[in-house]
């Protein structure tokens, strides 16, 4: 998998590493794998049983959504047949169809103040929340400069670009599938597919 490609690209073992959007635990694997020192945040309980079964090493399960302020909000569940709850979201998403729950709701910045750690990769796939995720961690962002790896539809595109706009002076961004320059590739409103989009520190 491309994700799983550039996290052996980019991880070494004692990293620190947030999985923002932990679903399943499928990339917290992976990164646990890479030996990185891991905190999985997962709101959904049937998600983050399935991220306890792995019983992996070094991984810390944090039961809450990740957005641009501190509190309790309604979830969105993706309980469509054969999803995996993939597009499950703090983002009401059209076509999803499933009930709503409630979840506590933190920043990265308050979770790395309280727990005094700092990420050395941050990968954020939270079904269109992206830029509220990266809003909430401004601070550990300019103080630590971690890679950060986001997901991204080319529809979402302009929602996002404020976001990159406020890292571009830290940042070089890629295309996970294809190494190419992000900017450049979904600037133009005219690629719609998904990529995940590698922030590098420059």
């Amino acid at each position: 998998m491309i994700l799983e490609h550039a996290i052996s690209r980019l991880v070494r073992p004692g990293m620190i590493a947030f999985d923002i959007g932990a679903n399943r635990g499928q990339t917290t694997q992976v990164l646990s794998d890479a030996g990185a020192v891991t905190y999985s945040f997962e709101p959904i309980p049937e998600c983050v049983a399935e991220i306890e079964a792995r019983k992996l090493p070094n991984v810390t399960i944090v039961r809450t959504a990740l957005s641009d302020e501190e509190g309790i909000a309604q979830f969105h569940l993706d309980e469509r047949v054969g999803t995996g709850m993939e597009a499950s979201s703090l983002r009401v998403l059209e076509g999803v169809i499933g009930k709503t729950i409630e979840v506590p709701v933190t920043t990265i910045d308050t979770f790395v103040a309280k727990n005094a750690i700092a990420p050395d990769f941050i990968k954020i796939d939270v079904e269109g929340v992206e830029e509220k995720v990266i809003a909430g961690g401004m601070q550990t962002i300019r103080q630590h400069r971690p890679i950060i790896i986001f997901e991204v539809w080319g529809y979402n595109w302009p929602r996002l670009e404020s976001t990159v706009r406020d890292l571009s002076s830290m940042y070089r961004f890629e295309c996970a599938s294809d190494g190419s320059e992000a900017i450049q590739r979904y600037g133009g409103g005219v690629v719609t597919e998904n990529d995940d989009v590698i922030c590098l520190p420059t």
